[in-house]
């Protein structure tokens, strides 16, 4: 996993925010579908023991409370096994839309 994957994959990135200070980079990317946003993964990339590792992560809601999603430990997956498993957890879990 680097940078140019999640480029070359639709994300963006942007400043890292002030709640992860220890981020070196921090990337993001919009899912929706026609009905509307379903969410955003967000990616953080931290250099740890001399190589970069991601962190990934979506914010999500269901009825009237929030939901943080973190996956770590993704070495062995590829960005598209990360965005199936995050898609399968929204469908499965029912959560709402954004708009």
């Amino acid at each position: 996993m680097n940078a140019k994957v999640l480029f070359n994959a639709g994300y963006i990135e942007y400043d890292v925010p002030k709640v992860e200070p220890y981020a070196n980079r921090y990337f993001q990317k919009k899912i929706s579908d026609k009905k509307g946003i379903k969410y955003y993964i967000d990616v953080y990339e931290y250099e740890l023991y001399d190589r970069n590792n991601y962190e990934f992560l979506i914010r999500t809601q269901k009825n009237n409370y929030w939901i943080k999603i973190h996956m770590y430990a993704i070495e062995n997956m590829s960005l598209d096994e990360i965005e199936n498993e995050f898609e399968s957890i929204w469908e499965k879990s029912d959560f709402n839309y954004y708009k």
